[in-house]
């Protein structure tokens, strides 16, 4: 019996060990001061213990619904607020809170023997796991359940880590580097050519392409490097990107986005609005029908997505274009002649697969594009040599997702062959990052710093 109590009482030291250490790290590299972490924590512990209270009384849903409105509700106030009130990273801590709250929630009874302070220290500390609030993904209460407790041991590097490391090393490089040139496509594409000649539209696709290839590259490398830190903690977070290269329609793309983010609210969210939607709206005429089951739910899940990244007039509209070609491509992928004509032609389903990457672009560059600038009238380049910056950016990409498609090849193989190729790639990877670092970047100052787009 005294040997039990000991033992809860070292885990329980070591649990609270754990987040005093994870709090301060978080307050020394965000330089946000101790207060605010303690704000971050006693509202875990607020959101807890409503929660379980709640639970006694009230529907598990409703509860759920309230608490995540609640943790959402300061991400939709002015910016000149936000900025005074809330914590670095609040946006990522969201999503851990609330992925924690629906863990506890969804699973009560399984948790049953773990007290009070047991949910709030495992949820506050996935909160505070390390930079997993500067580009998530965003640890939760189930992933910090399931760790086991150690420190920063450079045996503990397992080849997942090692690879996750490289890979998001190299990976910011390139993006970084497409970034570069950001100003220079932009103002070449939409200020220069214009929309209304042919060759304004080519090369308005590839302004998408590298649109796409420029926040996927710099927001999975942040992810990877994120993954890699927490996977040598002993926390083991999904992946926030699964391929979204391999897309080949555009609403396909979302299912491998961001998954930090969109997974979750596709999960608690956007399948139950689905259900209900099906349930309550098959009896109607068809384009009531089309607009309550395909587009509601879609729109239910950008409005939350606008709502996380800000509330901004920018976020606003690209939630709105993201819905309407989300619906229209869902349609547009039930067309049995067309899923034909991909099954059977390798070049057409290539064709539409870079059509979709583009237009996923595009819709990003609403973030980006100074609409005041663009001139709608044709202007033809004045020389071949104009061309150069969109054949390099055209021939980096293909090279890359060539080379990301080899690789895959290779983790799927599950042979030595495989295995060994896998590891050469790991050290070409790194020097390639080094070279492009040292040789080929500018300085994070003209790019106004590498966290901007590395998050």
């Amino acid at each position: 019996m005294n040997n039990k109590l000991i033992q809860a009482s070292h885990n329980s030291t070591s649990l609270i060990g754990r987040l005093v250490v994870y709090a301060t790290f978080y307050c020394l590299i965000t330089q946000e001061s101790p207060f605010r972490a303690l704000f971050i924590s006693l509202f875990g512990i607020v959101l807890i213990y409503t929660l379980i209270r709640s639970l006694e009384y009230t529907n598990i849903g409703t509860t759920l619904g309230y608490l995540s409105a609640l943790v959402l509700l300061p991400l939709a106030l002015p910016q000149t607020i936000k900025d005074q009130i809330l914590p670095f990273g609040y946006q990522y801590i969201s999503i851990s809170f609330i992925a924690s709250l629906f863990h506890i929630g969804l699973n009560k009874q399984k948790l049953k023997g773990l007290s009070l302070g047991k949910l709030s220290i495992y949820t506050i500390t996935a909160a505070f796991a390390p930079t997993s609030y500067f580009a998530g993904p965003s640890a939760t209460f189930e992933e910090v359940n399931n760790s086991k407790i150690s420190g920063f041991k450079f045996g503990s590097i397992t080849k997942k880590t090692a690879f996750l490391a490289s890979s998001g090393f190299f990976r910011i490089t390139i993006g970084y580097l497409l970034a570069s040139s950001d100003t220079i496509l932009v103002n070449n594409i939409f200020s220069n050519i214009g929309f209304i000649s042919l060759l304004g539209i080519l090369l308005g696709l590839v302004y998408g392409i590298f649109n796409f290839w420029k926040y996927y590259l710099l927001f999975s490398g942040a992810s990877e490097l994120c993954q890699a830190l927490l996977l040598l903690l002993g926390i083991n977070v999904i992946d926030n990107f699964k391929n979204p290269e391999r897309s080949v329609f555009y609403h396909e793309i979302w299912s491998g986005w961001h998954l930090n983010i969109t997974q979750r609210v596709r999960d608690y969210l956007f399948t139950p609005i689905t259900l209900f939607a099906l349930r309550r709206f098959s009896n109607l005429n068809s384009f009531l029908r089309y607009i309550l089951i395909e587009g509601m739910p879609a729109a239910c899940l950008f409005l939350i997505l606008a709502i996380w990244h800000g509330g901004s007039p920018h976020d606003f509209i690209f939630a709105l274009v993201s819905t309407i070609l989300t619906v229209s491509s869902r349609s547009i992928s039930k067309n049995r002649r067309l899923l034909n004509l991909i099954s059977q032609h390798f070049l057409i389903k290539e064709l539409i697969c870079l059509l979709s990457l583009s237009i996923f672009g595009l819709a990003l560059g609403v973030y980006d594009l100074d609409f005041t600038n663009i001139k709608l009238h044709s202007q033809t380049l004045q020389n071949f040599w104009s061309l150069i910056p969109y054949l390099t950016v055209v021939i980096l990409i293909s090279i890359y997702y060539r080379y990301q498609r080899y690789i895959h090849q290779l983790r799927d193989s599950n042979n030595d062959i495989g295995y060994l190729k896998e590891h050469h790639f790991f050290f070409i990877e790194i020097l390639c990052a080094l070279y492009i670092q040292i040789f080929l970047l500018p300085s994070s100052d003209n790019l106004n710093g590498f966290l901007y787009f590395a998050n």
